[in-house]
């Protein structure tokens, strides 16, 4: 962190913007669309929230954020999701297992600013993944074992979401660090996902134009 490790970071995000004016230029006018990142990809999009499209245009035709895998906090600029159809808002989840400890450090990666990226230590991380419509659209990716939410909203528990240990060695195997499934971050979720996202679009759709 810091030096040129801040650098990197920063030329990989002028990377991300420049990709996503080309990506806008495609589009028809007030067309919506969906933005979808992970881990640094998620910090990137989320300082493109916050410096190219909060408070422009362009927030009125997002229909979400999916920003999973990123340390995202409670004190972000950015506006999270708080309803099932709600538009122009953002969803962060970080899945560990019920009991594994966060890496060291984990709450110190850099979050998103208009101009940059600061280090937030301490802060309480935002949790709020997308809700499927039945059980049946966690358990359908893992047929043999099932997803099990512990407590809470989405088994969100101190700003991460917790699920149940995971005995398949295909899964130990998948672990970024011991419980932290980050790489499985879209696959756990991806029936839930999609079901989020059609009824976000058909709350944009309703709301505005989506004949194209």
């Amino acid at each position: 962190s810091g030096g040129a490790g801040d650098v990197a970071i920063d030329a990989a995000y002028q990377d991300v913007r420049a990709a996503f004016r080309q990506f806008v230029s495609t589009l028809s006018p007030n067309e919506p669309f969906i933005l979808a990142g992970h881990s640094q990809g998620s910090i990137h999009l989320g300082r493109l929230l916050i410096g190219d499209i909060s408070g422009t245009p362009l927030e009125e035709r997002l229909i979400a954020a999916y920003l999973p895998g990123a340390p995202l906090h409670t004190e972000t600029p950015l506006r999270p999701c708080t309803a099932a159809r709600e538009t122009g808002c953002f969803l962060a989840w970080n899945i560990f297992e019920a009991g594994a400890e966060a890496p060291r450090n984990f709450d110190r990666l850099p979050s998103p600013t208009e101009s940059g990226y600061q280090r937030h230590p301490g802060r309480t991380l935002i949790c709020n993944p997308p809700s499927p419509d039945t059980e049946s659209a966690y358990t359908a990716f893992l047929p043999n074992e099932g997803f099990s939410e512990v407590s809470g909203r989405n088994g969100c528990i101190d700003g991460l979401m917790r699920i149940v240990r995971r005995t398949a060695a295909a899964f130990v195997g998948l672990q970024l660090t011991s419980g932290w499934y980050h790489d499985m971050e879209y696959s756990f979720l991806w029936m839930a996902i999609g079901q989020d996202a059609a009824r976000r679009i058909d709350a944009m759709c309703k709301a505005t134009d989506c004949s194209f």
